[in-house]
């Protein structure tokens, strides 16, 4: 259950005794327990949530790594972690895009709180969490709009850079300026050929993407 957000080998299960077992992700800063003979896994980070038996949200369709909590009692409280780090994707045979997260060089991880009134992912406010979750959106674009957002992930991208928080800032640190980068690096891109005439131009897709993203 916890393979889309950590390595095998850097989790942890210590037996504390017959009534708890624990789950450590140090390098995700997450802990988990578990109770022998219980049907649930219980987050310490975020009280009274479990993972989900269901990790669909509705969106971000083909992304690997993300796990889904889910409040006790309040199922329709829904918090989707997903760890940042480089991203490898590429095109399935079903048209959509598969993208996955390097794991062994994951830095943080991101919590999006899963808004089914609204139909949104929620960031933490954070300028970072804004521009990681648009990327991922770009990156597992299609044709139909996500379920969730009524979107494709390409409009939802574009409605995120167009946001004032995304645009009003103090200062880009170098992750933010990498990330903005890498969805720049989505763009087609474009040149005259032959360069000294400027009559016709060449244009280069990403062909790991559908072009729509």
């Amino acid at each position: 259950m916890l393979s889309p957000l950590e390595l095998y080998s850097h989790i942890y299960i210590l037996f504390e005794s017959p009534s708890a077992v624990l789950i450590d992700l140090p390098q995700r800063r997450l802990r988990f327990r578990y109770t022998p003979g219980e049907l649930k896994i219980h987050s310490y980070q975020y009280q009274g949530m479990v993972i989900d038996t269901d990790q669909r949200i509705g969106t971000l369709t083909g992304l690997a790594n993300k796990l889904i909590l889910k409040h006790e009692r309040r199922a329709q409280d829904r918090l989707a972690l997903i760890p940042e780090s480089s991203i490898e994707y590429s095109t399935t045979i079903t048209g959509h895009i598969s993208v996955s997260i390097k794991l062994d060089t994951a830095s943080k991880t991101h919590a999006y709180h899963v808004d089914e009134v609204l139909g949104r992912l929620v960031d933490n406010g954070n300028l970072q969490s804004k521009l990681f979750l648009c990327y991922l959106y770009a990156l597992t674009s299609h044709y139909l709009p996500d379920a969730l957002t009524s979107h494709t992930g390409t409009e939802t991208a574009l409605s995120i850079l167009r946001l004032g928080a995304v645009s009003s800032f103090n200062m880009l640190t170098a992750s933010n300026m990498d990330i903005l980068k890498r969805i720049a690096y989505l763009t087609p891109a474009r040149e005259f050929y032959p360069a000294y005439i400027k009559v016709i131009q060449q244009v280069y897709w990403d062909n790991n993407l559908l072009f729509i993203s």
